[in-house]
């Protein structure tokens, strides 16, 4: 039964979303690269990452977008692959074959997190989502990070994070990446009445 219920949830969250976010990104341009997460893998075959990792990440409040929504949601910074080996950082260029997922290690109530792929919503550990499909290796990829209201309705503004490894189910076989940590917040106009910070994503790549 839980796991219907999710799934429902996952359609209708998708019903309920997809054509604001369509509308929005026929205005904007929130998948371009600047401040994604790049992923290749290092010389032992290990997953590795790099990117902005002090940047601050703006939620928008739901009840913007749908009077039916409520709680908070973003997709920066999204996840895409390297382009070009970095022998001297010991970073390189995924290989065909890859199937890249988010698994996630720890995460606090109140944080959901909707798989694009396969249409569904990611708020227990050792739960994963898609970034690429087909084993292609050149992928761009913006799960949609969520705050809740209905999951965590007494949400008063406090920093929710969620721990993170990346790992391949493909045919290239690469090890998981390391831990790393994502912490998430309210918009703006939110975050200044609660006196809270924004986004910092921590990471140590493993040379």
């Amino acid at each position: 039964m839980y796991i219907i219920m999710k799934k429902i949830a996952a359609y209708s969250l998708f019903a309920l979303l997809i054509v604001p976010v369509s509308l929005l990104s026929a205005n904007t341009d929130p998948h371009g690269h600047d401040g994604d997460i790049i992923v290749g893998v290092n010389g032992q075959g290990q997953l590795s990452f790099e990117g902005e990792f002090d940047a601050s990440l703006v939620f928008e409040d739901l009840l913007a977008l749908s009077p039916t929504l409520g709680g908070w949601s973003g997709d920066e910074p999204g996840f895409t692959n390297l382009d070009a080996d970095e022998p001297a950082e010991d970073f390189f260029t995924l290989s065909n074959g890859v199937a890249l997922s988010l698994e996630i290690v720890s995460i606090d109530t109140g944080l959901q997190f909707f798989d694009f792929f396969d249409l569904s919503l990611a708020d227990q550990v050792g739960q994963t989502l898609d970034l690429n499909e087909g084993g292609n290796p050149d992928f761009d990829s913006h799960p949609l990070y969520f705050i809740s209201e209905t999951v965590l309705p007494n949400y008063d503004g406090e920093i929710l994070s969620v721990q993170f490894k990346l790992i391949d189910s493909g045919s290239t076989g690469y090890g998981a990446s390391e831990v790393f940590t994502m912490n998430f917040v309210p918009e703006p106009a939110t975050m200044s009445l609660l006196g809270l910070g924004g986004l910092v994503l921590a990471r140590r790549r493993r040379s």
